[in-house]
């Protein structure tokens, strides 16, 4: 079974499809307390739901999201490149800049949409360590938000990562 968390309007056939806001899901929870039993999944997908949590309950939900992952099960995690991000905004036109205030905080008028904190690799690959991934791998952003918006690649994080077997 496959688990894709805060899907928004990108419905994916294979998968168990849950959002809080998005209309067209499969099942309607709170990505940190996932109601199904440990090592449940062979894969979890989380694009763009992380970086709408504070450090904190970011922290949790990895630990949710590997508690229902089978050992060897898939994490792949797609984010906002916060390192990445700022150099491109410092070094921008301020054209450039004021249109990247809402890749940083995103739309905080909207119920849910607000961005509570970006990672860096280096930080969110070491909070997969600490919790009990291993195998981590930076892929090419793929999330239907980078592509269709024609995003720039280098401005967000994809992240595969596997559970340890025990």
């Amino acid at each position: 079974m496959k688990l894709h968390l805060g899907c928004g309007n990108d419905y994916l056939e294979g998968y168990i499809n849950t959002d809080l806001y998005a209309e067209n899901v499969d099942e309607r929870f709170d990505a940190l307390t996932i109601p199904y039993s440990d090592n449940t999944f062979d894969e979890v997908r989380a694009f763009h739901i992380i970086e709408h949590f504070d450090w904190f309950k970011g922290n949790e939900a990895l630990k949710e999201w590997h508690r229902v992952l089978k050992p060897g099960g898939r994490l792949h995690i797609e984010t906002p490149d916060f390192l990445e991000s700022c150099r491109v905004f410092v070094t921008s036109p301020v054209e450039v800049q004021n249109s990247m205030y809402g890749h940083f905080f995103s739309t905080p008028w909207i119920s849910g949409q607000q961005h509570l904190f970006l990672f860096t690799e280096n930080q969110l690959c070491y909070q997969l360590y600490q919790i009990g991934f291993e195998n981590l791998k930076r892929l090419p952003p793929t999330s239907n938000y980078v592509v269709k918006e024609n995003q720039p690649q280098n401005l967000f994080l994809n992240i595969e990562a596997f559970k340890k077997n025990a």
